[in-house]
């Protein structure tokens, strides 16, 4: 729910690399207002690398079968009926 003077950003990141990052947000408003720059924050971000490195063998890996997502006959046939059908009565009128 929005709400006028929500002092609340949700942000999402994807970092590429190593390091420590400062986000600095840059906020303008339609209105003036003075105190604005005073309640601004940092952002400070640490990333680090992996603790484990995994690496998987494909050729060694079990396979989960797919399983049958076909349409049922009748639902074709039905939706081809109803299809002929807006055809028809569309030729009547």
């Amino acid at each position: 729910m929005f709400q006028w003077g929500t002092p609340n950003a949700y942000v999402q990141f994807m970092v590429n690399r190593i390091g420590n990052f400062i986000i600095t947000p840059e906020i303008t408003t339609a209105s003036f207002n003075p105190n604005l720059d005073q309640k601004i924050q940092a952002l400070f971000i640490t990333v680090k690398a992996q603790d484990k490195t995994e690496t998987v063998d494909a050729d060694n890996v079990k396979t989960v079968g797919m399983k049958n997502t076909d349409m049922p006959f009748y639902a074709i046939i039905r939706a081809l009926l109803i299809v002929l059908e807006s055809f028809l009565t569309t030729q009547k009128n």
